[in-house]
């Protein structure tokens, strides 16, 4: 009795870690690059893990390799460099005051 209490509990233990293990697996991998991450502790990597728009894991390709599924794409960067994108709310409006004063002198008549 006590050995089937053993093997069942060792059981539902075994399917309790399967039902709680959240397999992630990532959309795209980009590797064999130069990362930006702007992390202190290593400001580049050379591999990186995305699933939508979330970042599962950044390292070099052995690290974000677990997360990779067959449907996976695979970007091989050769080594170039990836950036985040920057948005700068300011350029519109400098964009905007240049096109503003250069459209007026455009327009003038030249003697």
């Amino acid at each position: 009795m006590a050995q089937k209490i053993k093997d069942i509990s060792g059981l539902l233990a075994l399917l309790f870690s399967l039902t709680c293990t959240h397999a992630q697996t990532a959309d795209i991998i980009l590797f064999n690059g130069k990362i930006f991450t702007s992390d202190q502790k290593g400001l580049f990597v050379s591999a990186l893990a995305i699933q939508g728009n979330k970042i599962l894991a950044t390292g070099n390709k052995e690290t974000v390799e677990k997360y990779r599924a067959t449907n996976t794409q695979q970007i091989n960067l050769q080594g170039k460099t990836v950036t985040p994108g920057f948005n700068d709310a300011h350029f519109t409006d400098i964009v905007v005051l240049i096109g503003a004063l250069i459209l007026p002198m455009n327009k003038r008549k030249r003697r």
